[in-house]
């Protein structure tokens, strides 16, 4: 950890140096200016180009397309308080010295161009409400603003280079605005003057220390880049804020990373692309978008740490709060008009993050006459709208209906096999993931095998609803202190970080391997409409038996129904595809080495003691009754290369066919969760690559692998051929092919299920009778007609009993 300033006496400088124009080099004969009126003067040109704009209302002057006006929080939460490092404590000032949730209002906005597809940099200005503490002096009370762009640095450093770039594009307009042959002494006097304002501003004094070759260097170079690279959404940019600021004792910037789930997929670069993608986001699609709120801590040897042309090189960046913008409505007009008139400065907030640093001086100004200006201008009164008071159009969320997994192979700290079990099962007699809502299965496996050689390995295999940063966030805000119990026994885990999301979303990540091969049986089924829909039936059936009036019940039990109806089963077109792939798979066993005639006995494989020891804990560990959730976790080495070739095309294959399957994979219908994982080289510290698959599934382990064998033989011998001491028979021979998954099945420490007690068959019909319910809440709400086609209805009778019709 880099050593940081404890004292003001840095901040000091940097004020006194600001405010006596210090950044010039001694060769520049303009020290002799005075600091205000050059600022005079930047005003001066800013307003008469304000006062001569056809816009009316007047558009800001910098920043003047806002993309949105969104409403979100800035949530200052406990954990994350509490990950902040002992010596940077003395951040927990102003908006950190509380845990809170702080109303907030962001704009984002292009710099210049007013079309998307062009490309520009981009702003983010943020309005934090309800802020305590000392303001500074001019400012309201309890806001505090941040002004941020999307690039890393600013390409002005001082108000000299401000007035002269001003100074050579007012020159330069004025040239545009002169027309007609009988202009032509005047264009080439004015033409004249621009270049010398030109020059004035590229190489304002004799001194090369002084030229701005290099400013004009860093603008062209963002410029171009976001020309070439436009972003996707802006709700997927990084912001930065190039000027520092005092936070209590330390001199810091500010970074707003976005979680990954910010992410938009391909779009088309229209003019307001922009715009559509945040209304995609926000208000079609009802998720929200989430950022890490960062600060870059200046430590006291920082060279640049007041020239906002220059990156920090001596810094330490620590998350302090989380910006979160829920689902929206943001096209309003009252919120377009409301956000037209907000204004955003540095200098609206508390003492205790002042503004330092010559480039703020000016904007103190700047921003104050300029929204004046803007406000004098308005020939139409306009409404007043109040940040704290104007009300937010918010939608819920959207229901979760993607599931995703993470794969988190994690290599055990040597010594720690014995206390890692105890405590795996101190977490299993807990309560453990039942805590997290989104979790469906979930699992803890120790990897130690003699035979396969390589480093014990702890895996966390889980399968969730919805995002990955969502899900590991859940994990961190209700099992964070188990966790850490747990993977403080493995490698480059630091005590503490599931307590705070964003070290343990580094962790995993640096972990978790991508997942080639994916099947969910019931996709779209959360875990909780998972769970609802079994109470409903549950329920229901109990009420089925009695002959009170349970009108009242059936209405209660109507809100448990999903909110959207289940997605369609996929076309029949498929099918050719699936009978396709089975005659290719057929065609490759020959060439992966699989020869269904050949039986050999004398080529069987033989189990080590150590193999025979671990095939019979497992088969212990096994429930044999149907009553709870099974699980099998595998892992074979490859072959060779040529079979790894293979193996990544078969599953490729089995993920396509997989993804288009509804209940059952291949008609084998017990299967809630699979997946097939490759481990590259490495990845176990070994140069060997190995396959791991799991699965969750509601059956006996005999019956369920007889299902392979006996529906699925192209695949199983397209994928487990490539696997070391696989049957040179194939899967045919059952009992052979069970002993080979039997010696390399590892036995699940952890292995959680959110619903034990219920199949594939079961969701599926449950979700059937949640419909149902609706048809019913209908007809005994009194909206008999949509009863009308469905005289035929199963429930119809028990309705009529509810009702006293028969």
């Amino acid at each position: 950890m880099l050593k940081l300033p404890t004292g003001s006496s840095l901040l000091k400088g940097l004020r006194q140096g600001s405010e006596s124009d210090a950044p010039l080099n001694q060769g520049d004969k303009r020290m002799a200016e005075n600091p205000e009126k050059v600022l005079d003067e930047i005003i001066e040109i800013m307003g008469n180009g304000m006062k001569h704009s056809p816009d009316n209302p007047q558009k800001r002057s910098q920043h003047p397309k806002a993309q949105g006006i969104l409403w979100g929080e800035f949530c200052v939460d406990e954990a994350t308080l509490e990950a902040i490092p002992e010596e940077l404590s003395s951040l927990k000032v102003g908006l950190l010295s509380q845990i809170k949730n702080y109303p907030s209002w962001i704009r984002f906005s292009n710099l210049k161009t007013t079309n998307d597809a062009k490309g520009d940099i981009h702003g983010m200005a943020i309005k934090i409400m309800e802020a305590e503490g000392e303001s500074l002096p001019g400012s309201e009370d309890g806001v505090q603003d941040f002004a941020l762009i999307d690039v890393p640095v600013f390409f002005l450093k001082d108000r000299y280079g401000y007035r002269d770039l001003f100074r050579a594009a007012a020159s330069f307009k004025k040239i545009l605005k002169l027309k007609g042959p009988q202009r032509f002494f005047q264009r080439f006097a004015q033409l004249v003057s621009t270049a010398h304002h030109i020059r004035q501003f590229l190489m304002p004094s004799p001194c090369p220390m002084t030229w701005r070759f290099r400013n004009i260097g860093i603008l062209a170079k963002y410029k171009i880049q976001k020309k070439r690279h436009k972003p996707n959404t802006l709700l997927h940019e990084q912001f930065w804020s190039p000027t520092p600021l005092k936070w209590g004792e330390h001199t810091v910037k500010i970074t707003l990373q976005p979680w990954e789930m910010n992410a938009a997929s391909k779009v088309k670069f229209t003019p307001d692309y922009l715009r559509q993608q945040m209304i995609q986001r926000l208000t079609v699609d009802r998720k929200e978008a989430v950022f890490d709120v960062m600060l870059q801590v200046a430590s006291d040897n920082e060279p640049a740490i007041n020239d906002p042309t220059k990156q920090w090189t001596n810094s330490t960046i620590v998350k302090v709060a989380t910006l979160r913008i829920p689902p929206q409505v943001f096209t309003r007009s009252q919120q377009e008009i409301f956000g037209e008139k907000l204004s955003f400065s540095p200098w609206h907030g508390l003492k205790a993050h002042e503004p330092i640093g010559d480039l703020n001086i000016i904007r103190r100004r700047v921003y104050q006459e300029m929204a004046k200006l803007r406000a004098e201008k308005q020939d139409k009164p306009q409404p007043e709208y109040q940040p704290e008071n104007f009300e937010p159009s918010l939608l819920p969320r959207t229901p979760i209906y993607k599931q995703n997994g993470i794969t988190a192979f994690v290599p055990i700290k040597e010594g720690r096999i014995p206390a890692l079990h105890e405590a795996l099962e101190k977490f299993k007699e807990g309560e453990g993931f039942a805590r997290s809502p989104l979790t469906h299965f979930a699992r803890f496996v120790i990897f130690k095998d003699d035979d396969l050689d390589f480093p014990p390995q702890l895996l966390f295999s889980s399968n969730f609803d919805g995002d990955q940063e969502l899900y590991l966030e859940e994990l961190v805000q209700k099992l964070g202190h188990e966790l850490d119990a747990i993977f403080q026994h493995c490698e480059s885990y630091t005590s503490g970080s599931a307590q705070n999301f964003s070290r343990f979303r580094a962790f995993i990540q640096k972990f978790d391997i991508p997942i080639p091969a994916f099947y969910v049986g019931c996709r779209g089924a959360s875990a909780q409409e998972i769970i609802n829909n079994r109470n409903l039936r549950e329920r229901l059936y109990g009420h089925m038996s009695q002959e009170t009036d349970v009108r009242a019940e059936l209405l209660e039990l109507n809100k448990l129904t999903p909110q959207t109806p289940p997605r369609p089963e996929p076309s029949q077109k498929f099918g050719t595809v699936v009978k396709i792939s089975r005659w290719v798979g057929r065609k490759v066993w020959s060439f992966i080495g699989v020869n269904p005639t050949q039986n050999d006995p004398s080529e069987r494989e033989v189990y080590t003691d150590y193999a025979k020891a671990r095939m019979k804990a497992v088969a212990e560990s096994e429930d044999p009754t149907l009553q709870v959730q099974n699980q099998l976790s595998t892992l074979s080495r490859i072959k060779s290369d040529r079979h790894l070739w293979v193996l990544r095309l078969v599953l490729k294959l089995v993920n396509q066919v997989g993804g288009y399957s509804r209940g059952t994979l291949s008609g084998i219908g017990t299967i809630h969760f699979a997946r097939w994982v490759i481990l590259e080289k490495g990845t176990l510290e070994k140069d060997r690559a190995y396959l791991f698959f799991e699965s969750n599934y509601g059956d006996t382990w005999d019956n369920y692998l007889e299902d392979f064998v006996y529906l699925t033989i192209t695949a199983m011998n397209s994928i487990w051929a490539n696997l070391e001491k696989y049957p040179k028979n194939g899967c045919q021979d059952v009992e052979l092919f069970k002993r080979h998954s039997k010696t390399r099945q590892f036995e699940a420490q952890v292995f959680y299920c959110a619903y034990p007690d219920v199949s594939i068959k079961n969701i599926l019909s449950d979700r059937k009778l949640s419909q149902a319910m609706g048809v019913v809440g209908d007809f005994v709400q009194g909206r008999y007609r949509i009863m009308q086609d469905v005289d035929d209805h199963p429930f119809m009778r028990f309705v009529k009993r509810v009702n006293r019709m028969d």
